[in-house]
């Protein structure tokens, strides 16, 4: 019954004459299959008793060697990277955090050197340049 619902759909949305619930089922399968670390649990998920219906979407499909270098990442090695960059992000706000306090104690450092009549021409002819203006 859903079957017959479904052709029209098909046909409407898709373009396609013949949608049956096989074919949802076809590419739900499709999908899982290079997900599942094991093969156990893709049997259990589609109620699959032996390795022939698995073996059939990865050979008869061309799904086999399909892993790449974004794959590899999963479970435990992705999450360590992100906890790593995570890390770094706030390493880097921590050192523009320190630069910025450098900074203020550099112009502050400045400011009260030049205010000796004496020192002031060489310090200004040593750092000209180097201050941003305020």
């Amino acid at each position: 019954d859903i079957n017959k619902r479904l052709k029209p759909i098909g046909r409407s949305v898709l373009g396609k004459d013949d949608l049956t619930l096989y074919d949802f089922r076809h590419s739900s399968a499709c999908y899982w299959y290079p997900r599942y670390p094991n093969i156990q649990g893709l049997l259990y998920r589609f109620g699959w008793k032996q390795l022939e219906m698995a073996h059939y979407y990865s050979r008869f499909l061309g799904m086999e060697d399909t892993v790449t270098e974004e794959s590899m990442l999963l479970g435990v090695t992705k999450t360590e990277l992100e906890r790593e960059m995570n890390k770094l992000k706030r390493e880097n706000k921590a050192i523009w955090e320190n630069l910025k306090k450098i900074a203020v104690m550099a112009r502050n450092s400045y400011d009260a050197v030049s205010e000796h009549r004496e020192i002031e021409p060489k310090l200004k002819k040593a750092v000209k340049g180097l201050m941003p203006r305020r």
